[in-house]
């Protein structure tokens, strides 16, 4: 495996879990708001 593709397999793997702990903090803040300040959001 080249060293450039494995830095890019990292890179990507870096944006996905940042993207699942993004939506995972939405989601309880969602959950621990009120639904009209969720509402806002």
């Amino acid at each position: 495996m080249s060293t450039l593709l494995r830095q890019r397999v990292r890179v990507e793997l870096l944006y996905l879990l940042e993207a699942l702990t993004k939506r995972r903090g939405m989601a309880a803040l969602a959950e621990a708001d009120p639904p009209e300040r969720a509402g806002l959001l």
